[in-house]
């Protein structure tokens, strides 16, 4: 994990659906989709829960206005600019910047598309920004471009108290640096605090980063195109927002950590407390899911939470090798070495799927009556994800971790539509899964989906229904976020 001073902060990628390649994918893998193909063939498609207007139905509203040209406050204007406006007086915001709605917006809608105004080379990738990655500003002579980046004013824009820690911690490294650039100490500084606010793995954004943070945000960031030659992210609206509206984004991912994590993250790098937020806006579902309340949790239950956590962030890097290894693997041609790295990755992954067992169990026994949290949505999402790797690695049917599959992605279906909004890009990859997770036990275990007992689901036809219905919602979801 990342020091919170740093710009990849403490929740690293910075595209904030499940999965940066596109807005929804499928976290079931290839071999999920092979065997759905070799099952019985879907019901028909009843009608959709969603209740707002789907994709098919918004080209029936009245076109939007023209979109108001954007300052150039960058060398390069976006690729794409929608329905936003710029607002540069706005005093009770970040950089005194943000960005309200043209005129009413519907979820999916985009708002903005940018290049980044720099990319790292591969030895920064994961790691800290800090010195090094404000070196390869000044070599790639991009340092004007980073002119109108907040903080503009370091005596103004930012608190002197923090001012002082960064430049206390890094001192030594940027009097080095001056010498060998022949850049003043204070213009290093600052670019290292621009860093600090602004900088994803990704790299940094311009008009993207007008974007303020909100616990509740009405909009996503995603990065959709991971193509080396347009390294593109994006904006797009998360529900139905209404003209004037202040657009926000969450500066967190993943977006489940606690309130206490998310908390010292913004007091330390973007020097915010986001409890004013919670309480001015009153935002129920956040003190929901955060259990905000006067009285709090008891302590037991606070430490649980917390171990919970810090286990959950010791299992993240695991997985993700896990993960990165299987796309490798794929790519390769079957050969000794090939299979014998399938067969570590697959016990890797069948020990990482034991130990998330256990700490599932953990929560469950500590956390009995804590249904709605938002650390139990991570939790869930790892099981989903650690069982989604077991099943791509194995060779024979697994009924067990296919049903931990689908039971977490039942639960957390039930979970995100409240948490995220029936609009939101992780809702409809845990539809898809929900989906193939039904239809492959239906085909291969069907008392072992009635064993999970889910409500309502009790027979194939009330399963092969409720499985249509996750994949409309799915390519529902999917539309809305891929037309521009």
């Amino acid at each position: 994990m990342a020091d919170n001073e740093d710009g990849f902060g403490l929740f690293g990628s910075d595209s904030e659906s499940d999965n940066d390649d596109a807005p929804i994918l499928s976290t079931a893998g290839i071999d999920l989709m092979k065997a759905k193909a070799q099952s019985s063939s879907s019901a028909p498609l009843p009608p959709s829960s969603i209740t707002n207007p789907s994709i098919h139905t918004l080209s029936l509203s009245p076109p939007p206005p023209p979109p108001v040209p954007l300052p150039p406050l960058w060398p390069t204007p976006p690729i794409h600019v929608g329905n936003i406006v710029l607002n540069q007086e706005s005093a009770s915001y970040g950089g005194s910047r943000s960005f309200t709605a043209q005129c009413d917006l519907h979820p999916g809608a985009l708002l903005i598309r940018e290049l980044p105004l720099i990319t790292w080379p591969s030895t920064q990738i994961g790691k800290p920004l800090g010195i090094e990655a404000v070196a390869h500003i000044i070599t790639s002579n991009k340092v004007s471009a980073f002119d109108s980046l907040h903080p503009v004013n370091l005596q103004t824009d930012v608190p002197q108290d923090e001012v002082s820690k960064i430049q206390a911690k890094y001192s030594s490294a940027i009097s080095s640096l001056s010498s060998t650039s022949s850049l003043p100490p204070p213009t290093i500084l600052r670019l290292l605090m621009t860093l600090i606010c602004n900088g994803f793995e990704s790299g940094v954004y311009g008009y993207l980063s007008i974007f303020n943070h909100s616990e509740s945000p009405n909009c996503i960031k995603l990065q959709p195109n991971n193509n080396d030659s347009q390294p593109y992210s994006e904006v797009r609206a998360l529900r139905p927002i209404k003209e004037g509206e202040h657009l926000t984004i969450s500066y967190v991912n993943p977006r489940e950590q606690t309130f206490t994590t998310r908390q010292a993250y913004f007091k330390a790098q973007h020097f915010f407390d986001i409890s004013v937020e919670i309480e001015s806006s009153n935002l129920t579902t956040v003190k929901k899911y955060d259990s905000l309340s006067p009285s709090g949790l008891p302590e037991l239950e606070e430490e649980a939470i917390s171990s919970i956590e810090n286990t959950l962030n010791s299992f993240d890097p695991l997985l993700s090798e896990i993960v990165e290894a299987q796309k490798q693997i794929k790519q390769l041609s079957t050969s000794h070495n090939t299979l014998e790295a399938k067969t570590t990755y697959a016990e890797k992954a069948s020990d990482l799927y034991s130990a998330s067992i256990e700490l599932s169990k953990t929560y469950h026994e500590r956390l009995p009556n804590l249904t709605h949290h938002i650390i139990r949505i991570r939790l869930l999402k790892f099981l989903r994800d650690v069982s989604s790797s077991v099943l791509d690695f194995s060779e024979d049917f697994d009924s067990e971790v296919l049903k931990t599959f689908t039971k977490s992605s039942y639960d957390l279906f039930h979970l995100q539509i409240e948490y995220l909004g029936e609009y939101h890009p992780d809702l409809g990859t845990t539809c898809l899964d929900l989906a193939e997770g039904i239809s492959l036990l239906l085909a291969r275990d069907p008392q072992g989906l009635f064993d999970l007992k889910f409500d309502n689901l009790q027979s194939v036809v009330s399963c092969a229904k409720f499985e249509g219905k996750m994949r409309k919602m799915f390519r529902e979801i999917k539309e809305m976020h891929e037309t521009t």
